[in-house]
């Protein structure tokens, strides 16, 4: 019962968060301006706007928009496209499978790459590798991504011509950007590795093992680092969802058709509905992750669960 009342709680929260993210999107969207003026050029006539707005259902009360869009929100239907005419879910769901392919891969990288790092400079605190170690995390954090995709590409594309400079095609074109992408979320996971498994060292389980003469390879890794990652697998997921619902830099550097793309082209138009399905649906991707993160951190440990 208790982890149904979890995972309940967990669910509901979720739709709330939603509901709360349309409420922004709708908000920001009629902040932003009037696209009907956009549509139709600075040359159109006052009789123009209005017949578009009323097609559009713009010239109707705020509430009665924002009713019928929250509805509509709930229902599974973002809408149609101003420029496109296109349903807004078809459209971006089109774009899923290539961001969620850079989202992963990125994700992989950041895992193999940061909780060997952390552990690493764990068990060497206060060492010249983990000085490295620790620098190494803050640049990566510190970098704009932008800039690092463009000297990457400088590099290893126009210079050496190792690899593409963006594109689907085979992995070749993966290479840059998901290196680029992978750069933030290795450093978070790395520092976040090491930070908890120092604490993890120091507690009297792990001492105790160490009294018993457990070999020291055993007592780091299936003691010490074993339960330093509960909090990674949070940010592991969180990352995830960032990623896969917020990698636009990357690929507008890199022309990867992606999620990313669909909206620098929807604000570039002020394409509103669509502007409004994005911004929904990353939202539902991110709430989505976070509630499957906890109920998997609830079930890894029960002590998560009581506090419900």
């Amino acid at each position: 019962m208790k982890l149904a009342r979890f995972v309940a709680l967990k669910i509901l929260g979720g739709f709330v968060t939603l509901f709360f993210s349309a409420t922004l999107a709708f908000i920001v969207s009629r902040v932003a301006g009037d696209p009907t003026i956009q549509m139709l050029g600075l040359s159109a006539t006052a009789d123009q706007i209005v017949e578009l707005k009323a097609q559009l259902g713009y010239d109707r009360p705020m509430l009665t928009q924002y009713a019928e869009f929250i509805g509509h929100v709930y229902r599974g239907d973002l809408g149609v496209s101003l420029f496109t005419n296109d349903n807004n879910l078809s459209a971006i769901l089109e774009r899923v499978p290539a961001s969620l392919q850079l989202a992963s891969l990125a994700v992989l990288l950041g895992v193999l790459i940061g909780i060997p790092v952390g552990a690493f400079a764990a068990i060497r605190e206060g060492s010249m590798a983990d000085r490295v170690a620790s620098i190494l995390s803050i640049v990566a954090q510190s970098v704009p991504i932008f800039w690092l995709g463009l000297m990457l590409v400088l590099v290893f594309s126009l210079n050496l011509g190792w690899l593409p400079a963006g594109f689907i095609g085979d992995w070749r074109n993966l290479v840059l950007p998901v290196v680029t992408l992978a750069a933030i979320p290795t450093a978070r996971i790395a520092r976040l590795t090491r930070a908890t498994m120092t604490s993890i060292l120091e507690e009297p389980f792990v001492r105790a093992a160490f009294a018993r003469g457990l070999p020291r390879r055993r007592v780091v890794y299936s003691h010490a680092l074993r339960n330093s990652l509960l909090p990674v697998v949070t940010v592991i997921g969180l990352q995830f969802g960032i990623l896969l619902s917020g990698a636009i830099t990357v690929e507008l550097v890199f022309a990867w058709p992606g999620v990313g793309s669909l909206a620098t082209q929807a604000v570039m138009n002020r394409d509103l509905p669509l502007v409004q399905a994005l911004v929904v649906f990353g939202a539902a991707t991110f709430v989505g992750i976070n509630i499957v993160v906890d109920i998997i951190y609830g079930l890894i440990d029960p002590r998560i669960r009581e506090k419900t």
